[in-house]
């Protein structure tokens, strides 16, 4: 049987142990969500990269876009969208509630001359990994984008996860706290 004191000790000397375990498992956490975050992002950036180039070379907008309309508040397909300086739609087979639409012209100027990737929400409940490519000398603008329901699942289920290992850790780790502890003592009155 364990004692009071025994048990106190024991929960002192596993705190260290604990914080060092919750900040490894936080850690990984951080960085896995990170990497599918970054990663859904991989298939815009070459699209958009490849349409700019076109585009630069004298291709006409409307014959990159793909036909097929993509509905971004249920549909996880690529959209491509172009636009220009004054977010006027050139060009996109994206669809929201009817309309086409682009991210807020603020966004398409911090993106002059540049990349710029970045998570849209043209609306509650519709979050998109976008991709914007300047063209043009910044007077056009490719979007390219998808869905991020199923990254934010994976990143939901990672949370599961880790949130699992932190706290079967932790219990596992405590009790061998105290059964140590409690070994040790009892090996000091023998």
């Amino acid at each position: 049987m364990i004692g009071k004191k025994d048990f106190l000790t024991a929960t002192f000397q596993w705190l260290p142990l604990a914080i060092v375990f919750t900040a490894l498992t936080l850690l990984v956490y951080v960085v896995g969500q990170q990497g599918y975050r970054m990663a859904a992002n991989d298939p815009q950036i070459q699209t958009a990269d490849e349409v700019a180039t076109k585009i630069a070379a004298g291709t006409e907008p409307s014959a990159l876009v793909p036909l097929q309309a993509i509905d971004l508040a249920t549909n996880s397909g690529i959209f491509i969208t172009i636009a220009d300086i004054s977010g006027n739609v050139i060009a996109s087979n994206a669809i929201l509630d009817g309309t086409k639409r682009v991210p807020p012209t603020g966004t398409l100027l911090a993106t002059k001359n540049d990349q710029n990737r970045t998570t849209w929400q043209p609306k509650k409940g519709v979050r998109l990994a976008t991709v914007i490519q300047s063209v043009k000398n910044g007077n056009i603008f490719v979007i390219v984008g998808r869905s991020l329901t199923e990254t934010e699942r994976r990143i939901d289920n990672l949370g599961t996860m880790a949130l699992a290992v932190w706290l079967v850790g932790l219990v596992l780790s405590i009790g061998m706290s105290i059964v140590t502890t409690a070994v040790v003592n009892r090996s000091k009155v023998v």
